[in-house]
């Protein structure tokens, strides 16, 4: 016999999820402020983890996708997904132009003309001034993650608002298998040259 669902037991115990999450992001943007680049790449995570990371964090499609596999739907919950997966593929799309469209005036940047010839003191004030000009678009990264985090915070809100309680105990669940996933992968890799 299974024992009867109490959503006001499992209500605080969300609440204290989705606020935790609230926490990380707002933890990401004050460590951005202070080097953006540490957490664009992900330096916390495991490799693996990094290799499938999106501009700091989760792909909100691949969660979308990974609630639609694992967590039974109600009627009319499964077409409110698929919108938001082809919502949020848009979305991602568009930041993660955004972002290469960024590395790549950057590096063009650096490759072009040489600013700096010997014994010139104007290429020497053209080249202090360009490369200022390149690290104020180091900004813009900050601005892209952000964004990436928005989108993540709002697949959160998603979640809350279209799954019944049990169906979001389900999904936070599906989301921490997933994570434990990435660190047995880790593991198996790290130890790959053991077995050799």
């Amino acid at each position: 016999m299974r024992p009867m669902f109490n959503a006001s037991a499992i209500t605080p115990i969300l609440d204290e999820i989705f606020s935790h999450y609230n926490k990380l992001f707002q933890m990401k943007r004050e460590a951005a402020q202070i080097d953006i680049f540490n957490i664009i790449h992900g330096c916390w995570m495991p490799h693996t983890a990094r290799c499938i990371m999106w501009i700091g964090g989760f792909r909100p499609s691949d969660v979308i996708e990974l609630i639609m596999n694992h967590v039974e739907m109600l009627n009319g919950q499964k077409s409110k997904f698929d919108n938001l997966k082809e919502q949020f593929l848009n979305e991602e799309g568009e930041i993660s132009k955004e972002f290469e469209d960024l590395q790549r005036n950057i590096a063009t940047s650096l490759t072009g003309q040489d600013f700096v010839n010997k014994g010139d003191e104007c290429a020497m004030t053209n080249f202090a001034s360009h490369m200022s000009s390149l690290t104020g678009k180091f900004t813009i990264f900050l601005d892209l993650m952000e964004k990436g985090d928005r989108l993540r915070e709002k697949t959160l809100k998603e979640i809350r608002s279209i799954l019944k309680e049990k169906q979001q105990a389900a999904s936070m669940l599906t989301l921490s298998d997933y994570f434990n996933r990435l660190v047995a992968l880790t593991n198996l890799w790290e130890t790959r040259h053991k077995t050799i």
